[in-house]
């Protein structure tokens, strides 16, 4: 199932020249992973080439939470050959829209793909850190503490069972039992976050420092030594 939003979005932009592929991507693609209210309805728009104006025109059609990554096919396939996670989690999002562009795709994860993932776990990370610190956004602290524990599972498995893994339910299978457990903590918080509290959310944290640094330890050596935003931000930076 499509989340309503998307669709409607993609009946605003029929008729538009210069549209190659629309495609539904991450929680909105997946109904059992998506939460209203904390979860992005992500969509990508694949152009022939660039066009500004075109461009101009998707962004103003789109509103939140509805949240459009717009690509020409040559930026596409360069990120594609790459191995980037997110262009690979795209080419397993539903199509609304193909030229027959898209259904020629090839995925095939890379040694930056492990990588990338390692980098925006440490950059997700350092967004929860902050909105803890700061009392800033709850739902922002409570996002991007599941997606460092989310990117850095991904990372792992990718390693031990070569599987790219995309929704919840496959991270789930492919996780031990000790790793299942705290994977299954986040979705939990996800599911009632509208009632989380700031001490909950800074065990969230907490516990996502934790996933992050035993997992960069096993894949890179590279233990977290201190809970900081602007050391994880450098620490990313490494990575890749």
């Amino acid at each position: 199932m499509v989340h309503r939003l998307a669709e409607r979005f993609w009946g605003s932009l029929r008729g538009l020249r210069g549209i190659e592929a629309v495609v539904v991507f991450g929680s909105a693609a997946r109904e059992e992973d998506f939460v209203e209210g904390l979860s992005d309805v992500d969509v990508l728009v694949v152009l022939s080439r660039a066009d500004g104006e075109l461009e101009e025109k998707i962004r103003r059609m789109a509103r939140p939470p509805l949240s459009p990554a717009i690509m020409t096919k040559a930026e596409f396939l360069r990120e594609l050959r790459k191995g980037d996670p997110g262009i690979l989690l795209m080419c397993r999002g539903k199509t609304l829209y193909d030229s027959g562009f898209f259904k020629r795709v090839k995925v095939r994860p890379t040694a930056f793909t492990r990588r990338r993932l390692l980098q925006l776990a440490l950059y997700a990370l350092a967004l929860s850190s902050e909105n803890c610190a700061q009392r800033g956004d709850p739902k922002e602290a409570l996002s991007s503490a599941y997606h460092a524990a989310r990117h850095a599972f991904r990372a792992e498995i990718l390693v031990r069972k070569r599987l790219l893994a995309d929704s919840n339910q496959e991270i789930l299978e492919a996780l031990p039992p000790r790793e299942r457990e705290e994977f299954e903590v986040f979705l939990e918080a996800r599911r009632k976050w509208g009632s989380l509290s700031w001490g909950e959310l800074e065990e969230l944290n907490r516990l996502a420092h934790r996933i992050t640094s035993r997992i960069l330890g096993r894949l890179v050596g590279e233990h977290l030594s201190k809970r900081d935003p602007f050391y994880y931000r450098h620490l990313a930076g490494q990575i890749l």
